[in-house]
């Protein structure tokens, strides 16, 4: 009986470390409301999350994400090597410091995408060129 009691409460003790465990591990969601350098979100597709095709992917950035209204979008695969390029749109004026809606659709399941897992690549126009003025983002997806 004492065995039987000590095995359950030390099955107790370990659902319960793993529990606590887990729970502290789990990441703290980041916000352009908690961290004030965020300059780009997306609403659609959510990270890790299994897309198909066609695919439309949105969010929101800063103005100065764009040049005339629209900046790249990459979708790499599982080595995060490039397979093809789409352009985010602005869906409102997006000569302001504040964030603008944006919209990007690729319509069919790009050749190069032989795995379940690939990437989509946000990046900055910019045309200057400045390697000091380039920003990006990385979102990593599954594929159905």
């Amino acid at each position: 009986m004492k065995r039987n009691l000590s095995i359950i409460i030390i099955i107790i003790a370990a659902a319960l470390s793993l529990w606590i465990f887990k729970k502290s591990a789990t990441a703290p969601v980041i916000t352009p409301e908690t961290n004030p350098d965020i300059t780009i979100t997306y609403i659609t597709p959510e990270e890790n999350e299994a897309i198909s095709f066609p695919l439309i992917i949105k969010g929101e950035a800063k103005g100065t994400w764009f040049f005339e209204a629209s900046f790249p979008v990459e979708i790499l695969n599982d080595k995060q090597e490039l397979v093809t390029t789409g352009i985010a749109q602005a869906e409102e004026d997006w000569m302001t410091e504040n964030f603008v809606p944006w919209t990007v659709k690729f319509d069919t399941k790009p050749a190069g995408l032989n795995s379940t897992n690939a990437f989509i690549k946000f990046k900055n126009d910019n045309p200057s060129g400045d390697p000091a003025n380039e920003k990006s983002f990385l979102l990593p997806i599954r594929l159905r």
